[in-house]
């Protein structure tokens, strides 16, 4: 059966001395816990509105079906909810949505690497490789070491190889024990602030990249990260619709505040368990 029906029961909690109304739509996507990544997420199947008397717990029974096709069906593990939807407002065979993402959208391979520049190869491949050449030069390699990794890295910007096999060459750049400490978050952030001034198209790239951090990993901070991108896509897109241009410079005025504050925070994922 496309989509694999089951239920999967969740806690509510009104922590407020108010009635609490609740709602989780349609195409809500929960996700298993890190210790289950080969088991499926599960997408709410119905609308569902649920009111909680003040103080009151409850345990709810959803509709669900399974999101991933490729994956375990999730029986009897721990998940949690996120801010993620499906697009299935109009259709009924999850599998058919699930299974062609819209355009925009970066795949993520299981079999990938859990690394930031993993992530970043899946967002831009021209500015993937760019820092792992500025990586390459702050490593402490030999110079023989040095200039193999560079003559790799060159046959692999002028090869016709696929976008998947490219990345997979330069994560396998990226992993030599010599470089990987400089493909890190903190030696990222160093390189987009001197490399990638914050217009809208750069801006677009490293969301792209943390929301591939976020798929990665379902750390708190990845999260947060994941919340700041966001709100910087919301006024990218209220730029495009905004006639006056002192509010577009508005706009992107505080859109490039965000965008400094996520750079401050990328050396943190260097901390984070993958």
């Amino acid at each position: 059966m496309p989509g694999y029906q089951f239920q999967t029961t969740i806690t509510l909690e009104n922590p407020n001395d108010k009635e609490l109304i609740v709602s989780i739509p349609r195409g809500t996507l929960i996700e298993p816990k890190s210790t289950h990544l080969t088991y499926q997420s599960a997408i709410i199947s119905k609308d569902y509105i649920f009111r909680l008397n003040p103080k009151e717990v409850r345990s709810v029974i959803l509709d669900a079906e399974c999101w991933n096709k490729n994956l375990s069906p999730p029986r009897k593990i721990q998940g949690q909810i996120t801010s993620l939807k499906g697009n299935i407002k109009t259709e009924t065979d999850i599998w058919l949505v699930s299974s062609k993402p819209k355009s925009d959208t970066i795949s993520i391979s299981p079999s990938q690497d859990a690394h930031v520049y993993s992530a970043l190869t899946n967002s831009d491949l021209n500015i993937a490789q760019n820092f792992l050449s500025f990586a390459i030069d702050h490593s402490h390699n030999d110079g023989n070491d040095i200039e193999k990794r560079k003559k790799e890295l060159y046959d692999i910007k002028q090869s016709r190889f696929s976008s998947q096999k490219k990345i997979k060459n330069l994560c396998n750049i990226a992993n030599d024990p010599q470089i990987h400490p400089y493909v890190s978050a903190k030696y990222l952030r160093n390189f987009l602030i001197s490399n990638l001034p914050p217009t809208w198209e750069n801006m677009r790239i490293i969301n792209k990249m943390v929301r591939n951090v976020y798929a990665l990993t379902s750390h708190q901070l990845a999260r947060n990260l994941y919340n700041i991108v966001q709100e910087v896509a919301e006024l990218d897109e209220k730029s495009k619709f905004e006639i006056q241009e002192e509010n577009q410079e508005k706009f992107k005025s505080i859109a490039r505040n965000k965008y400094n504050s996520l750079l401050d925070a990328l050396p943190l994922l260097d901390e984070v368990q993958w």
